[in-house]
C-alpha cells in the first residue's frame, strides 16, 4: 500500500498555523523526560513505570494540540491578532 506524502504535506501545511502551543508542550514532555532521568539517578530511586512515562507524555503532547485547537479555533485573523 503506498501512501500519498504530497497531499499529505498540503494537508499539514495548510493547518500547522493552529498548533501554536506544540512548540511548548514538546519544550514541557523534554524537561519531563530529563527531570525524571535526571532526579531518578540522583537519588538513587527507581525509574518510572515505562506506562506512567508514556500516559504522561501523551497527557502533554494532547494538551498541548488541544489548547493550541481551542485557542486558535477562530479565523486564522484572530490567530494574528492574539500575537
Amino acid at each position: 500500500m503506498r501512501i500519498a506524502h504530497r497531499p499529505l504535506y498540503f494537508a499539514l501545511a495548510a493547518v500547522v498555523y493552529r498548533f501554536t502551543y506544540l512548540k511548548q508542550a514538546l519544550v514541557l514532555l523534554l524537561v519531563f523526560i530529563g527531570a525524571k532521568i535526571f532526579i531518578a539517578d540522583l537519588f538513587g530511586w527507581a525509574k518510572l513505570p515505562a506506562e506512567w512515562s508514556h500516559a504522561v507524555a501523551f497527557a502533554i503532547l494532547a494538551a498541548g494540540v488541544a489548547v493550541s485547537l481551542w485557542r486558535t479555533r477562530g479565523s486564522p485573523s484572530a490567530l494574528a491578532a492574539d500575537r
